[in-house]
This record gives C-alpha cells, sequence and structure tokens, in this order.
C-alpha cells in the first residue's frame, strides 16, 4: 500500500469525501492537503507518511478491539 492509498483509508473512516462538487457544479477531487488538514482537525497528528501508517494502524486497531459497532453506542 503506497501512503496515498493510506490516507484516502484514513480519511474515509474519518468521513472526508473524495471529491466534492465546485460552484459551478464540477466534480474536484479533495486534495491531500485538505485530507491531512481535516484529519488533524480531528486530533491526529501526521507529519509525514509513517505517520499516516501508523494512525491507520491504530485505528483498525481501536476498531478490531471494539464489541459493538460504533453506530450502535
Amino acid at each position: 500500500m503506497n501512503p496515498d492509498d493510506a490516507l484516502n483509508i484514513l480519511a474515509d473512516r474519518f468521513g472526508i469525501l473524495p471529491n466534492f462538487h465546485d460552484l459551478s457544479g464540477h466534480p474536484q477531487p479533495t486534495s491531500r492537503e485538505t485530507k491531512l488538514a481535516l484529519l488533524r482537525a480531528n486530533g491526529l497528528v501526521l507529519d509525514n507518511d509513517a505517520m499516516v501508517f501508523e494512525a491507520l494502524e491504530q485505528h483498525q486497531a481501536a476498531e478490531n478491539a471494539r464489541q459493538f459497532p460504533a453506530e450502535i453506542i
């Protein structure tokens, strides 16, 4: 998995959309910088690609440790 794939998976898990429609109605991809900024706003420390992989692993481990889905709680 490359760093962009890891970032996209992490962003998806935090509800960050991969694209949006601009004021003209044209679809635009969400930039890497925007994804990183939004993830940082969610409390993640992502200063480099290694930290993105680490955050993804930690998030996956936390999800695996849950006894019930987050939607129920």
